[in-house]
């Protein structure tokens, strides 16, 4: 794991935790996890950590649900607050993994047309030269055909030239 992807974890981990004790002490009704489904969104380029600050956060928003004040009264409006970050963070967690999948897939069509370029040019070269060769060749014919056309005057002239002095 290189140092960067170590670095955007530990960075997660602590904004998840400075979410966690804010929640705790402002009571924010889990609306500040939101900044942590975002980061997770946003930041996380490695599958495996993208899991991992997805579980951390959901950990934190059931934690910081049964560590409350208001965990004594299991109103349904608290319930329902819960429900909904806790799926909002599992829906960035999806979306990054779509989207991880999807630039994946432009970088694979973006080598493949690289590829399928230089082939594409390695073909004209190799069809400009079989031009060429195909036009010398030509070339070549053309003075054959010249030359026995002479010849064939020559020959042609020699017996005529025969029968007017026999």
């Amino acid at each position: 794991m290189n140092l960067a992807r170590i670095y955007r974890v530990a960075l997660g981990l602590v904004l998840i935790l400075g979410i966690f004790i804010a929640e705790l002490s402002w009571k924010f009704h889990g609306v500040l996890y939101l900044i942590s489904a975002i980061y997770i969104l946003i930041f996380s380029t490695n599958r495996k950590q993208s899991y991992v600050l997805a579980v951390a956060t959901s950990l934190c928003i059931i934690a910081g649900y049964f560590l409350s004040s208001e965990y004594e009264t299991y109103s349904s409006a608290n319930i329902i607050t819960l429900a909904i970050v806790l799926s909002t963070v599992w829906i960035c967690l999806y979306a990054n993994e779509k989207l991880q999948r999807l630039q994946q897939g432009r970088k694979h069509d973006a080598d493949l047309l690289k590829s399928l370029t230089t082939q594409k040019d390695q073909a004209i070269q190799q069809l400009q030269i079989a031009t060429g060769n195909l036009m010398q060749q030509v070339d070549k014919r053309k003075i054959a055909e010249q030359e026995l056309l002479k010849r064939k005057k020559l020959q042609d002239a020699m017996a005529q030239w025969g029968h007017l002095c026999a």
